[in-house]
């Protein structure tokens, strides 16, 4: 008895035929590159066993909260022929059915069973193209979960003998957020379920797809997204001992070996290393998958991430988060002679002169580290403190002792009001 498949072959042979418009091909050459640098798009694989490319005839099945989501995948499978089921409706204007046909769309009635429709779909996979499904049905704007998924999917899976890759696309609140993508296992449906009759296998089946869905959320908020709209920040005592060894990247590490002074080189090792910690815990990978660089402005910087680095004194510490972030921190004992008037703006100024000059050198160590961490928010070149307002941005400041001495640590960065701190030296008060 041949499949649905096989007959749908037969029929764009003889008949009706479903061709695949190479229009397509071109605006993913041109549009892809660009649309996937303005949506910072990541893509992760739940395991190794999940290929980098996937080949073959397969149903791409993801999830549906934004009309931005046909176009995420479109750029992760860059390297594939796509079809994609789209609502019927999108296809009434002839300017809307113009592009969508060109973008080898395929209508789709979503209230009733779409004979042609199916046909389609089933010579586009014969071909060994693939089928982007939403099996959700349409865009699910709540923020509950994963809505239940129709049948389609699976039906069409098992009809035409082919496998269904589950995909996650992340919520990207703000447009500057990085877009991260999860891949699943691809899944053989007809294997796993053939046994059933049609009706179970299908009810079965798109269950279990939908929990496979759900594993790759669990994966993508446990692996990716832990504190991804936090900022994670660690501080420590550098150590009396403890040998200097070369530090990731190599660049990195020639970096602090040319330092000649020994303590400065102490304290930025140890930096660099405390940031390393704070990378593998909050995103549970190697900090050797990251690639770092220099910017324009030689700061070090990561593609996957923010961070922030700062060491005074005896101590270190660093700042993580997924957007922009600057961590400063100082020892209280430095001394100001008459600095002031060259870090304060004028009603900054007034309020020092007003104060009690006992707490006058706090206040100052106070507001400075602030402003350094404003400052290295802001990615410029020079550093004018007097021209910053510290009382126009987001920070969060806090004051450690340690061994008696004092410092004042401050972090700047738009989610500081929720940090995460992953202090090995010290409890949350910052006392040892």
């Amino acid at each position: 008895m041949k499949s649905l498949k096989d007959r749908a072959v037969k029929r764009g042979k003889k008949g009706k035929r479903y061709p695949y418009n190479p229009y397509a091909d071109v605006i993913k050459l041109f549009g892809a590159p660009v649309l996937s640098l303005w949506l910072r798009l990541k893509v992760h694989r739940i395991t190794d066993r999940v290929p980098k490319r996937i080949k073959g005839s397969v149903i791409i099945a993801a999830n549906h909260t934004s009309f931005w989501d046909p176009v995420v995948i479109f750029c992760v499978f860059w390297y594939r022929r796509l079809s994609f089921f789209a609502a019927r409706e999108l296809f009434e204007k002839p300017i809307n059915s113009f592009f969508f046909k060109n973008m080898n769309c395929i209508a789709v009635n979503r209230e009733q069973f779409n004979t042609d429709a199916l046909r389609c779909a089933c010579h586009r996979l014969s071909s060994k193209k693939g089928l982007v499904i939403f099996p959700e049905g349409a865009i699910n704007r709540s923020k509950n979960g994963i809505s239940d998924y129709k049948h389609g999917t699976v039906y069409l899976a098992i009809k035409s003998r082919c496998s269904v890759v589950p995909v996650y696309i992340d919520i990207r609140e703000k447009w500057y957020q990085r877009t991260h993508v999860i891949v699943g296992e691809p899944i053989d449906v007809g294997l796993e379920f053939g046994h059933l009759s049609r009706d179970v296998a299908v009810d079965e089946a798109s269950k279990y797809l939908r929990q496979k869905e759900l594993e790759l959320v669990e994966f993508y908020k446990s692996k990716i997204k832990k504190h991804c709209s936090d900022v994670d920040v660690a501080y420590k005592i550098i150590p009396n001992d403890g040998d200097i060894e070369p530090v990731y990247p190599e660049e990195r590490a020639m970096e602090i070996d040319r330092v000649g002074n020994d303590k400065v080189k102490r304290e930025k090792y140890f930096a660099w290393k405390l940031l390393e910690d704070t990378v593998e815990k909050r995103y549970g990978r190697p900090f050797t998958d990251f690639t770092f660089e220099k910017n324009e402005n030689g700061k070090w910087t990561c593609g996957d991430f923010f961070f922030s680095i700062s060491h005074s004194g005896d101590v270190v510490a660093v700042a993580v988060s997924e957007k922009e972030v600057g961590i400063d921190v100082e020892r209280v004992k430095r001394h100001i002679d008459g600095l002031e008037e060259r870090v304060m703006s004028e009603a900054e100024l007034q309020r020092f002169y007003r104060a009690d000059p006992d707490k006058r050198q706090e206040m100052f160590i106070k507001l400075w580290t602030q402003k350094e961490s404003i400052f290295k928010t802001l990615n410029e070149k020079s550093f004018l403190p007097s021209t910053i307002e510290a009382e126009s941005f987001n920070t969060y400041t806090k004051r450690l002792e340690f061994d008696g001495e004092a410092y004042y640590l401050s972090v700047c960065g738009e989610d500081v009001s929720d940090m995460d701190w992953q202090n090995e030296c010290c409890d949350q008060e910052g006392q040892l």
